[in-house]
């Protein structure tokens, strides 16, 4: 397993995750309705593509683990 900066490449994979781990954290908590507006506004193709390629001081940015590619 490798650890790297994510890059564009990755985008998709980071949405899948980032959605599925919004779902298990508030299904049950939170109404659906409100999980698919949550993770639209934030797990988007454009937004998360934003952030992989802006980093600054206050942001990192996204962090991937690679197995076998």
């Amino acid at each position: 397993m490798r650890i790297q900066r994510a890059t564009i490449d990755n985008v998709p994979g980071i949405i899948r995750v980032c959605t599925k781990g919004y779902w298990a954290t508030y299904r049950g908590l939170v109404s659906d309705e409100y999980i698919e507006r949550i993770c639209t506004e934030f797990y988007n193709e454009q937004r998360v593509t934003n952030e992989v390629m802006f980093t600054d001081e206050h942001w990192g940015g996204y962090f991937v683990a690679l197995e076998d590619g």
